[in-house]
């Protein structure tokens, strides 16, 4: 009896099966590679000949226009970062570089390569092997290997984890710091603090190696400027080159292409949970952002709140960092999602028997789920995710490559290290906000192939929720290019299925908004819409006209300014652009909405940290009209307040007559600023003072309360 491919592909699907319903009914042991057994990468004891001029590229391989100018460009610092498109062609750029770093700078090198994952070790050492080093002269650290720097060892690939742990003693046993060229692949992966110390090995020369190698792990995507003034652009160097998928396309480098944003609806029932999740979030970051502020962190808001939560039991943080990961779920596991994914695959494989499909998705239960309902429709279907036995995970990969299956459904461990087989279909089913992830899923499926067959890309998000951010934060016509970017609509009716419902849309559900540190300033002038996101810090003016931010610390500001922003802002809300600019929010609805550019201000530049007024507390004081009387009110719990007394039903004059020459002290002072005054200010025992214009302005007088 012949085992057919049908066969395989089913004998594939079942064992997949199995291996959900084994996690579903126990928790998966966790396995640890021994390295403890790993074997010593020099062989034999005669030393092999290490040829004097290193070739690292295959003998006939020829080089991309790009990678030659940026080769030149790296000979003249030695180090530095590129930002280029996955399937430009990194790893042979970073070849080239070791090739030419040895023949004209060190004929001594020693190459270290650090990648994130076992399987991308495995590509660039097969890749290594194409040279003409010996294979003794290549070493491996990570995935039960343990690599010493002897002789004959001039080049070592490490796993990012094992890397940090045991590579800088090997670098300083060996005594190679002034010979070595370390070349971090993925390099965004070592922004997490344990993964620094690999860049304890000192090196003489670096590279690093990203799409794009900004950090994910904030709220916001960080620009090159801050990559450079990260722990790791500190220690690879700046960005020096970059090549975007709309540039590596125009260079004939990937396969044409097509974006296809569609966005989905939310039920009722999701739509109505999702507000309730948002305004409860909304609640507690206000809550929030006054601590955050004063804390100074240089974390982001999300990342400081997780670690608050964790390292100081703060119960909003914990409650914050939950309600935001519950509705990061419910959009995730959106009913409409899996839906369009499916009738996606099954439209595109049934018009196409040559179609080749790739999905990829946040959260390994709705991959699982996914893969199962795709089974379920006779989808050629097979499951890819890090949870999976690494002899399915490869047999899987494998029977994709040779038509056997011809979809992955694959959570983002497909996204780096892995070679993964081109395909003309990608659906990015769900992703973080974070455009990194996202182009990477793109590049993944974008390889040149045979007859220049057009790729569709499916970037699939929630209408009118915290997915629509990713059009705001990112330019996906500079990306992609514009010409390569359509937007969809997909809202079915009940019985309808893939493609119906779907209708094309001119423009992204957001507009792009650069940082303001990128946006063209140079002609805006107040009353024009500030054309940047409205990033910088928030500010408040109260009812007594005084500009605080959300530490309640005291600014000046010109009249002509507070002026324009109350006509803009009636709740009298601003921000002061990370680029100095004045910025309010214009509340009315329609075209008007937005935030609006007010102008810059000279004595905004720092806080009034110092005052004449020496206090340990810090009581407002409201002045309120009662019986037709204006009265000092100290406010008690639950909205209540208590009156000052004074003198016309004091039963202690002395403490009337102090209320009362407080109050026409104020009184003055209205007169003279030609200004209301609602609240003063109280110590608590002997001093009063006002706050006024960003100043203070002390009562002189002591009084008794």
């Amino acid at each position: 009896m012949s085992f057919t491919a049908a066969d395989q592909l089913q004998l594939l699907q079942l064992q997949a099966c199995r291996s959900i319903a084994e996690r579903k009914n126990a928790d998966e042991a966790v396995v640890v590679p021994n390295e403890g057994n790993a074997k010593d990468c020099v062989e034999g004891s005669r030393p092999p000949s290490i040829p004097k001029q290193w070739r690292l590229l295959p003998a006939k391989a020829e080089l991309f226009p790009w990678q030659k100018e940026a080769i030149d460009n790296w000979l003249k610092q030695k180090r530095g970062t590129v930002k280029v498109a996955t399937g430009g062609g990194k790893t042979w750029f970073a070849l080239a570089v070791a090739q030419e770093a040895q023949r004209k700078i060190d004929p001594d090198l020693r190459l270290v390569i650090v990648v994130p994952t076992i399987p991308l070790m495995h590509q660039w050492v097969d890749d290594l092997r194409k040279s003409n080093l010996p294979e003794s002269c290549i070493g491996m650290l990570g995935g039960g290997q343990e690599c010493q720097f002897e002789n004959p060892v001039r080049v070592v690939v490490a796993v990012l984890n094992s890397a940090r742990r045991l590579l800088p003693n090997l670098v300083k046993k060996a005594k190679i710091s002034s010979h070595l060229l370390l070349v971090v692949d993925e390099c965004h992966r070592v922004h997490a603090k344990e993964s620094q110390q690999v860049f304890e090995v000192k090196p003489a020369m670096t590279l690093g190696l990203s799409a794009t190698p900004e950090s994910s792990t904030d709220d916001s995507e960080r620009g090159d400027k801050s990559y450079a003034e990260s722990v790791a652009g500190k220690a690879l160097g700046p960005i020096f080159y970059e090549l975007t998928l709309a540039q590596a396309l125009e260079a004939g480098l990937l396969a044409p292409f097509e974006v296809h944003h569609i966005g989905i609806p939310l039920t009722g029932d999701e739509g109505g949970k999702y507000e309730r999740l948002s305004r409860k979030i909304s609640d507690l970051r206000k809550e929030l952002q006054a601590v955050y502020h004063k804390s100074r962190s240089k974390q982001g808001f999300l990342a400081w709140c997780q670690t608050r939560a964790s390292r100081k039991g703060d119960a909003s943080a914990a409650r914050f960092v939950g309600l935001s990961a519950e509705r990061k779920r419910l959009l995730y596991r959106a009913k409409l999602r899996n839906q369009a994914v499916l009738g996606i695959l099954s439209h595109h494989l049934d018009a196409d028997p040559s179609t080749r499909c790739i999905t990829f998705h946040e959260v390994i239960d709705q991959v699982d789920a996914l893969f199962e309902q795709a089974k379920d429709l006779r989808i050629p279907a097979v499951l890819e995710h890090s949870k999976l036995p690494s002899s399915l995970r490869e047999e899987s990969l494998e029977a994709f490559r040779a038509g056997v299956a011809r979809a992955i459904i694959s959570a983002r461990s497909l996204v780096e290290g892995f070679n993964v087989p081109s395909a003309d279909v990608g659906v990015i089913a769900a992703s973080s906000s974070s455009v990194r992830q996202r182009i990477q899923s793109l590049g993944r499926m974008l390889r040149r192939k045979e007859g220049g067959k057009l790729a569709t890309v499916y970037v699939l998000y929630a209408m009118k929720t915290e997915d629509e951010r990713i059009y705001e934060q990112a330019d996906w016509d500079h990306i992609v290019g514009a010409e390569r970017n359509r937007f969809f609509y997909w809202t079915p009716k009940p019985g309808e299925t893939w493609p119906q419902g779907l209708e094309e849309v001119e423009d992204a559900p957001r507009a792009y908004l650069p940082r303001p540190e990128d946006a063209d300033l140079e002609t805006i002038v107040p009353g024009d819409p500030w054309p940047a996101r409205p990033d910088g810090k928030s500010f408040r003016i109260d009812l007594d006209g005084n500009l605080r931010d959300e530490e309640d610390n005291l600014f000046e500001l010109e009249d002509e300014l507070r002026r324009q922003i109350k006509e803009i802002n009636p709740g009298r809300r601003l921000k002061l652009a990370t680029t100095g600019h004045l910025i309010a929010f214009r509340p009315n609805h329609g075209s008007t909405r937005g935030w609006v550019y007010v102008g810059k201000s000279k004595k905004i530049a720092k806080a009034k940290q110092e005052t004449k007024i020496s206090v340990t507390k810090k009581i407002p004081l409201r002045l309120r009209q009662s019986r037709g009387v204006r009265r000092i009110a100290k406010s008690l719990s639950k909205g209540q307040e208590v009156y000052a007394l004074q003198t016309e039903h004091a039963q202690d004059a002395e403490r009337g007559r102090a209320a009362e020459e407080l109050l026409n002290w104020i009184g003055r002072m209205e007169q003279s600023k030609s200004s209301k005054i609602y609240k003063v200010f109280w110590d608590g025992e002997h001093k009063y003072w006002l706050e006024l214009g960003g100043k203070i302005i002390p009562y002189q007088k002591n009084c008794h309360h």
